[in-house]
């Protein structure tokens, strides 16, 4: 609720500035054309000859009417509605504010303005800090108190874990993580001039930051492959003037054995520990665990170290990377933490992932895949086939297929197409592309054929299981620009 009042300010503002457009607009009014007229002494220019290159001078008065302000074709109408609205428009906000601020002081409670908790005792201000979180006015005063040197360590570590108890709070009911609003200024303060305790900074930042990155990987892997695994650390938010960095220094499976982290391209080469470490900042970093588990259950632990250090530091790692451990600079704090994720080995001639039959869970009942083109165009390699595909809704389980293009005396492979709704987003691939060294001319249509596919699937991490039916497309007419005389796409004139 209180993060909703937050929005109130700019909501104002925004209606504000919409009724300062309205009135304008509304003064100026719309063009009204009539019969022209000379505008220095109004005369009826209608027998004057306007499209000719020597218009003159006006008959009546003698002023040129060649130039811009010589004659008149129509006057601009003021339109009293619509600055009647915009008028209602700018006066609304103030309006609304009285009702607004009578229930904010309703819901937030008694003495919570800022002269109020000015007033109020250090020990009465931190007791209030949980039911007001989200209001701007504790938190200055608490900043206001510790520039000024009127607060403790006992005092700001307690602050310290009503956000720490916060933070933790929306974690757990599934929300991410939100700008330091009101408290950022706060924080920033107490760190900066040395009055917080460091336990009570290492469990602010573990509770802001959350205590582990996010790691993305398959919970099953095939015998003698190397599996994926996606490091997905970017967020948004930091806390004022830091930022937080992570290393991976080991990876060991459940029998104590280590795993080496290797590129998603088929090299074996070991990635150099400085490519296991980042921000919040960067993108997804990709790569592939090197192992020689049998068939089974197992259980991998990935160890992090992970570090909150000023926001405009210099990193010296690989490629700017933060680097290991001891190559961060000085920080604000650090932790270690582990992850575990469990993981089934199959053999090597099964599928990582399901196929979905349910009728009950068909996708294609709300969504659907059609070609809003096809066709045939010259290669320097042969005849290039292009699919220009129309996608309706968002399927789950989603649909990854292999696609087959069916002519009257041979099935093309196309390619692939991965579309539909993940955990956590959308997908939305498939091959752009496919080069052919010949195409008969008789060719004007082509069957579309998707039949399922787990390998293709397979390139996704986050996709654990797919939609099992297959779709085919009859009849779809092939444009021929192949075989046809060049075309010259023109602008109109």
């Amino acid at each position: 609720m209180r993060s909703a009042f937050m929005l109130i300010p700019m909501a104002f503002i925004a209606i504000t500035i919409l009724g300062i457009v309205v009135v304008t607009l509304g003064v100026r009014g719309r063009p009204i054309f009539a019969s022209p007229r000379c505008r220095t002494c109004g005369y009826d220019l209608r027998n004057m000859q306007f499209m000719t290159d020597e218009i003159g001078a006006c008959p009546e008065c003698g002023t040129d009417l060649s130039g811009a302000t010589g004659a008149s074709f129509g006057r601009w109408q003021r339109r009293p509605r619509q600055i009647m609205l915009g008028v209602v428009l700018l006066v609304l906000p103030w309006i609304a504010m009285i009702p607004t601020s009578y229930f904010l002081r309703r819901t937030q409670g008694p003495g919570t303005g800022p002269t109020a908790v000015a007033a109020q005792a250090t020990p009465a201000l931190l007791a209030s800090l949980p039911m007001s979180t989200n209001s701007p006015w504790p938190w200055q005063e608490l900043e206001r108190r510790t520039n000024a040197g009127s607060l403790t360590t006992a005092h700001v570590d307690a602050a310290f874990a009503s956000l720490s108890a916060h933070f933790n709070a929306e974690r757990a009911a599934g929300k991410p993580r939100q700008p330091p609003h009101w408290y950022g200024g706060f924080i920033a303060t107490a760190i900066n001039s040395k009055i917080a305790s460091q336990p009570a900074i290492d469990a602010l930042c573990q509770a802001y930051y959350g205590p582990t990155p996010v790691l993305t990987m398959r919970n099953l892997a095939r015998e003698g492959e190397p599996i994926p695994i996606v490091l997905n650390e970017h967020e948004s938010w930091d806390l004022h003037g830091v930022r937080r960095v992570w290393a991976i220094t080991d990876i060991t499976t459940g029998i104590g054995s280590k795993l080496s982290a290797q590129q998603r391209n088929g090299r074996k080469e070991p990635l150099p520990p400085d490519a296991l470490s980042g921000t919040g900042r960067e993108g997804n970093s990709h790569a592939a665990l090197h192992h020689a588990l049998s068939p089974g259950e197992h259980e991998l632990t990935f160890t992090y170290v992970l570090g909150v250090v000023p926001d405009n530091v210099t990193f010296v790692g690989l490629d700017g990377k933060p680097g290991t451990p001891e190559k961060w600079p000085p920080s604000v704090a650090r932790w270690t933490a582990t992850v575990k994720q469990k993981i089934t080995v199959v053999p090597k001639d099964q599928p990582l992932v399901a196929l979905v039959t349910d009728p009950a869970k068909d996708p294609f009942k709300t969504s659907a895949i059609a070609v809003e083109q096809a066709l045939a165009r010259p290669s320097s390699r042969g005849v290039e086939l292009v699919i220009k595909w129309k996608f309706t809704g968002d399927p789950s389980p989603v649909a990854a297929y292999r696609v087959w293009l069916q002519t009257k005396s041979e099935k093309i492979d196309y390619g692939t197409l991965v579309f539909g709704k993940l955990p956590a987003g959308s997908i939305n691939s498939y091959s752009s592309a496919h080069v052919v060294k010949t195409l008969p001319d008789d060719v004007t249509s082509v069957d579309v054929l998707l039949i399922p596919d787990p390998k293709a699937a397979e390139q996704h991490i986050g996709l654990q299981e797919i939609w099992g039916h297959p779709l085919e497309l009859k009849g779809v007419t092939l444009d021929r620009f192949d075989r046809s005389p060049a075309t010259t796409y023109q602008s109109n004139p």
